[in-house]
């Protein structure tokens, strides 16, 4: 059964919570490019936060693999999955609720709690449980992706990256450089990480690659993901200038960083022999990720209604919290879990 489990899934499942939780610092860190008046260093940070935005799509790539290949009934997709992230989103929205109330930032209202359930469109970090309505929209259309994933073809791949090449990175940049406004022809299949990432990832998984492994692909590959960085920079500072700043400028050509990182992930640890107890370490981490998620708006929300380590540190600190962030969300998670009840929720 060792043999059998992808560690490599793991390791990116850590990591991506880790920069998820870093994509969450706000003017701290994420955003910390916007107050920055030297320019190298704001060229830095833009490209550090441009590359954090890779973690929600590696979540995605990764339940392809773990999720395309499985074969159950829709009933039974609804009763273990649907049904559970449904229930996550309730608790987990109502309990920010209370945090708030608690602090004496919310008054009890039935229609915020309705509206923000139904939208998600509220402020500070509830927000950040938009991944959860991209994620169920994802399962339900599960059976549906399972087919196409069956009967996929490098052919249909080239297709499909072909496509976000033009919807997902070059109309978007020509819709910036031009003053235009965003097409009317839209294929979300491509253009949406829920239903682009896990066919990718998938596809990755369960097909020889080798093809694009040749020098002339490889070689196109990482000046797709220069231009990536490059084109996301640019056009960052441009509107930056402007105040016409939005993060929709550091996900241009997004998705050659993520496949890129996504297979060098995956290539390095069948490469790597790991021993069986540190195995066991990443498995353990790896349980948690999904509660660290969940439980990382909390802690930041004590730590800015309290004023603790949070306002008016540095950048680097940024980083430093978010390490201790997530060690306190893998604690609570760990302790959590041995809870019956509430360990069907992680």
């Amino acid at each position: 059964m060792d043999e059998e489990r992808k560690y490599y899934i793991d390791f990116i499942k850590i990591i991506s919570t880790f920069l998820v939780i870093f994509n969450h610092t706000g003017n701290t860190g994420f955003l910390a490019f916007q107050g920055q008046d030297n320019i190298i260093l704001k060229v830095i940070e833009i490209l550090c936060s441009s590359f954090c935005l890779v973690a929600v799509p590696l979540f995605f790539m990764c339940s392809g693999v773990l999720l395309l290949s499985k074969a159950e009934s829709i009933s039974g997709l609804y009763k273990k999955r649907v049904v559970k992230y449904l229930t996550v989103i309730l608790v987990f929205t109502l309990g920010y609720y209370v945090s708030l109330s608690l602090y004496g930032h919310a008054q009890m209202s039935l229609w915020w709690i309705l509206n923000t359930l139904y939208s998600t469109t509220t402020f500070s970090f509830s927000g950040s449980y938009w991944f959860l309505y991209s994620y169920v929209a994802f399962l339900i259309m599960l059976p549906i992706f399972r087919i196409i994933a069956k009967h996929i073809t490098r052919e249909i791949m080239i297709y499909i990256c072909t496509l976000y090449f033009v919807f997902g990175g070059m109309l978007p940049l020509l819709e910036y450089t031009f003053g235009f406004g965003n097409i009317a022809l839209a294929i979300p299949f491509v253009t949406n990480p829920a239903f682009f990432y896990p066919l990718v990832g998938f596809y990755i998984e369960e097909n020889d690659i080798s093809y694009f492994r040749n020098k002339k692909i490889m070689f196109a590959a990482m000046i797709m993901t220069a231009i990536s960085f490059v084109s996301s920079t640019v056009i960052s500072l441009l509107s930056l200038r402007q105040d016409q700043f939005i993060n929709e400028y550091l996900t241009i050509f997004e998705g050659f960083i993520v496949i890129f990182v996504f297979i060098l992930g995956r290539d390095a640890f069948k490469k790597v022999k790991l021993t069986s107890k540190i195995k066991k370490v990443i498995q353990q981490i790896s349980s948690c990720t999904f509660g660290i998620y969940l439980i990382h708006g909390f802690v930041f929300t004590f730590m800015i209604r309290t004023d603790t380590i949070y306002t008016g540190i540095g950048y680097v600190d940024s980083w430093l919290m978010v390490f201790f962030v997530f060690l306190i969300g893998l604690l609570v998670t760990y302790i959590l879990r041995k809870i019956p009840i509430i360990r069907c929720l992680f």
